[in-house]
């Protein structure tokens, strides 16, 4: 026989409460504490899936917007390769430089450069982690030394490509060697000398120099043979002028 006690719908409501909520990637731990869980792509380093798993407070809706958003920021790759070191990034770059058809003259020298004087100061810091900052103290230290400016310019070349790597494959968002400053590039201005006898005696009477003559700088020496030019020029004139009076 059917019991015609009416139903109480808050304690239905109650029950339907207690129990744990699930989704695809969300797991109800606690009243309002949910697990949220995604998996992070292929890592190129242990050719493993590794998941990433988030705990979100909030109500069952927001905790499925923010697994959403956590699939998103995954798809672009800023979780891969998260904990990989500087020393775990420099394998992977020389090999993918020999990908892009980089001379093996150019690849070794990478790689020696930064086994010489980059590995000591950044070689277990990750690749997140690493500053404008971190190399601004490395050129510093290298120029204390007494390494050229050119040296240092090549440590930052080789930091710069290294990073710019990282930022494609999507291990970093930006690249702190943009800021970073190596230290100035002296280069000596080349000076406009007047042309000496020898550079004059060496032009030929139709105003040419010859093929041996140095061409460090041409326009002082034309500016020399057109005074010439206009000296003989001005002595002829005034002889015929005086031989006519």
């Amino acid at each position: 026989m059917l019991s015609t006690k009416p139903i109480d719908t808050t304690q239905l409501t109650m029950a339907r409460n207690k129990r744990k909520r699930r989704a695809t990637g969300v797991r109800e731990i606690e009243s309002g504490v949910f697990e949220l869980r995604a998996s992070a792509g292929r890592d190129p380093l242990t050719g493993r899936y590794p998941e990433v798993t988030r705990y979100f407070r909030g109500t069952f809706r927001e905790a499925k917007l923010a697994r959403a958003e956590l699939v998103l920021e995954l798809k672009r790759g800023r979780h891969v390769g998260a904990n990989t070191t500087v020393d775990d990034l420099v394998p992977e770059w020389l090999r993918e430089l020999e990908r892009k058809n980089r001379s093996p003259r150019t690849v070794a020298e990478y790689e020696r450069r930064y086994y010489h004087d980059i590995q000591m100061a950044l070689g277990n810091v990750p690749v997140r982690k690493v500053t404008t900052k971190m190399l601004k103290d490395l050129y510093g230290a290298h120029q204390r030394r007494g390494q050229s400016p050119a040296s240092v310019r090549k440590i930052h070349a080789t930091i710069s490509s290294m990073m710019s790597q990282a930022c494609r494959w999507g291990w970093r968002d930006s690249n702190p060697a943009e800021w970073a400053e190596p230290g100035h590039w002296r280069t000596r201005c080349p000076s406009c000398r007047r042309p000496s006898r020898s550079w004059r005696s060496s032009a030929k009477p139709n105003g040419r120099t010859d093929r041996n003559t140095p061409r460090l700088c041409t326009w002082p020496l034309r500016l020399a043979l057109a005074e010439e030019r206009f000296a003989r020029f001005a002595a002829a004139a005034s002889t015929s002028t005086s031989a006519r009076c």
